[in-house]
């Protein structure tokens, strides 16, 4: 069962918001001239080192997610749950960082995947977790494109509108890690109580 795995998942959104608030501890530090325009400090440097810690952090919550979730899969086929519906087998990698198609298919692996080990009627609370989880997710996705903001006409060396800006995204990125870590949380309680009947099964 890939309880060791949930539990790094769940360590890796962890570490991505204690991250995310870094960003905006260094962002409301960072000087600024009289125009309000961002000035090289040590605060500058650390604001960069920290996006630097961000990005492999990020690439190393969709390593191991990957992995946790084909390792789900493949437990839901042995405890004859079947096949996941919606975007199984490879979409565990490529849904997340496919353009388009990250918008929606991660929301149906995860919704899928919730719904085979814990069943319809049971992950319907959980299901509506997974709807506002990924609601957060695309938002993020969203205010941490850098480019949009110049493309509103913003500056995107302004102290102000970089402070708002993480600020906003480090908000985004808590409730989003809670929500997820309770999804997974979930699933991992629901592979022990089928292990446990599987057990009790096989023993008598």
């Amino acid at each position: 069962m890939p309880g060791r795995l949930a539990a790094a998942v769940v360590v890796l959104a962890a570490v991505w918001t204690l991250v995310q608030v870094l960003l905006a501890v260094c962002a409301g530090l960072v000087p600024a001239d009289r125009q309000g325009l961002v000035t090289a400090s040590v605060a500058t440097s650390a604001y960069g080192v920290a996006t630097l810690a961000l990005t492999a952090v990020q690439v190393a919550a969709w390593v191991v997610t990957g992995i946790w979730i084909q390792h789900c899969q493949r437990f839901a086929g042995v405890c004859g749950l079947g096949r996941l519906a919606d975007r199984g087998g490879p979409w565990a990698w490529f849904a997340w960082v496919l353009p388009g198609i990250s918008f929606w298919f991660p929301f149906q692996i995860v919704r899928d995947l919730l719904h085979r080990v814990r069943g319809r009627a049971r992950s319907r609370a959980q299901a509506e977790l997974v709807g506002w989880w990924w609601c957060c997710v695309v938002l993020m996705a969203v205010a941490g494109n850098r480019s949009l903001l110049a493309m509103a006409g913003l500056p995107r060396h302004e102290q102000a509108v970089m402070l708002g800006h993480e600020t906003a995204l480090t908000l985004l990125t808590g409730l989003a890690a809670w929500l997820w870590i309770v999804i997974v949380r979930a699933v991992t309680r629901s592979q022990r109580e089928l292990l446990a009947v599987l057990s009790a099964r096989a023993a008598a």
